[in-house]
């Protein structure tokens, strides 16, 4: 039975799917009672592999006449769940979230019918267990949400998705080359295989060229990173912070493999990708805190500030000692909650307010307090203000840059730390302390958004609150695949 729980969690909403989408645009209740049971089955089914995970055992699958004759593989071990567990929590707090934000939108069915295929691509590569099998899934992944990014079907959407489209096009055939010249190389695309081998340093130097570009298109990192700022600010909120939180980590997920098990951190050391990834990481936390500042819309402010955060995951990946990687795989976690809970305020100030410009929003935390107190400590937290979680993941990323004798990327950190706090907290105190707009001598006033809206915002604030301070089974899972992935 624990051998399937894999199995059903990324089966059910592909199940779902289809009856979700072939249900009449009026039913609305049904729809979405389908669609909130169905993300809620899946995190159910990943919740009870917890016990399982934590006593030491990895849950393994194979569908031998699926996908024959290598198989369609489920493998799970503490950072599979680590990243499962964050893709279920933000799915069925998102999920809540969408059925108000989307309510008066068109083709409702078609939007969750794939908001559930996303929710199983991204699951099927945190819980598979080889390189063809999470190349299937990366597609689901990546290419359904091109249908949520134009959703709104304007002209700026059809651009925006159309640019995502070909981005993840490009990164799905330079993926199924690396994992085709893989195959051809060393027999095998089964990830413990592969680990048990070590003998990925053999493979010609392209190969990992293709891999990076694969992951890197997904994850944003610079300069792979153009779809990321078109498609964040188009999609709608809910979307953006999936996108944000979940979506992007699943190239980072896949560079983490690329590194630890697929090769080995010690190749890294040897031929000098190590030093490629540091440098990569650093630029891309740099161009993106550094051209955040500039923004005048929220949620494009939002988006650059994630490639600026995938760059510290990134570094974390590339410093290639034990607290690094901590750090990065913890940041997984906080970036997911942090900026989770920023997309859907700038969801909730635009749902009730129709505004997305920074300088609109004057004086709104007087009109929507719970709205921008989350907004705050999910911006403290970003900057890395103790004890929220964002200071955790920052601290020991710093600590694994002086574990590996490179404090110039802890200047990295804390120079984007302090931008962070230059594009952050104008924010805040424009919108407590400064007038709000007057139209025609008439004092604007808007209302908080319904509660099924501020929940989900007020969930993930206390998880950011609470991920600081409270030694709780994320850390641990974190904490064991980091130790695991040297071992």
């Amino acid at each position: 039975m624990l051998n399937y729980l894999p199995l059903t969690a990324v089966g059910m909403p592909l199940i779902g799917a289809p009856i979700v989408y072939f249900l009449p645009q009026r039913n609305r209740l049904l729809r979405n009672s389908i669609t909130l049971g169905i993300t809620l089955f899946s995190f159910v089914s990943v919740l009870l592999m917890l016990p399982a995970i934590e006593a030491g055992i990895v849950i393994e699958k194979r569908l031998k006449y699926l996908m024959a004759p290598m198989g369609l593989t489920f493998r799970v071990d503490e950072l599979d769940l680590f990243l499962a567990l964050i893709t279920c929590f933000l799915w069925v707090v998102v999920t809540i979230y969408s059925f108000v934000y989307m309510e008066n939108k068109h083709y409702q069915s078609r939007f969750y019918a794939a908001f559930l295929v996303a929710l199983s691509g991204c699951l099927g590569v945190a819980l598979t267990g080889g390189l063809l099998s999470l190349f299937i899934f990366f597609e689901l992944a990546s290419l359904v949400p091109y249908i949520l990014i134009v959703h709104s079907e304007t002209k700026e959407a059809v651009e925006a998705s159309n640019k995502y489209l070909f981005m993840c096009l490009l990164g799905s055939l330079s993926l199924f080359f690396g994992i085709s010249m893989t195959y051809y190389y060393l027999g095998t695309v089964d990830l413990k295989e592969l680990q048990l081998l070590n003998r990925a340093s053999t493979l010609p130097w392209p190969i990992f060229a293709t891999f990076f570009i694969g992951f890197g298109i997904k994850s944003g990192l610079f300069p792979l990173h153009i779809w990321l700022p078109d498609a964040h600010p188009i999609a709608p909120s809910p979307i953006s912070s999936l996108l944000s939180g979940i979506t992007i980590k699943v190239g980072i997920y896949g560079i983490i493999r690329l590194v630890y098990n697929i090769y080995h951190f010690d190749v890294f050391n040897q031929v000098g990708w190590g030093t490629f990834l540091r440098i990569t990481a650093a630029i891309t936390i740099m161009f993106g805190s550094g051209v955040a500042l500039s923004q005048k819309n929220l949620k494009r402010l939002l988006a650059y500030s994630s490639i600026s955060q995938i760059g510290y995951v990134l570094l974390g990946i590339a410093l290639l000692n034990e607290r690094a990687l901590f750090g990065a795989i913890f940041h997984i976690f906080s970036h997911a909650f942090m900026k989770g809970t920023l997309f859907l305020c700038a969801g909730a100030i635009k749902h009730k307010t129709g505004k997305t410009n920074i300088d609109e929003m004057k004086g709104i935390g007087r009109e929507m307090p719970l709205t921008m107190i989350c907004f705050t400590i999910a911006s403290l937290a970003m900057i890395g203000i103790p004890p929220l979680n964002g200071f955790i993941s920052k601290w020991y990323l710093g600590l694994g840059s002086l574990d590996a004798d490179m404090p110039f990327y802890l200047i990295i950190l804390l120079i984007s730390s302090l931008l962070n706090g230059v594009y952050f907290l104008p924010i805040i105190i424009n919108a407590f302390f400064d007038k709000q707009e007057e139209t025609a001598g008439i004092k604007l006033k808007f209302n908080e958004v319904p509660v099924s809206m501020m929940g989900p915002m007020m969930v993930l604030t206390f998880g950011i609150v609470v991920g600081g301070i409270y030694e709780h089974t994320l850390i641990k899972l974190a904490r064991t695949a980091a130790k695991l992935l040297f071992s």
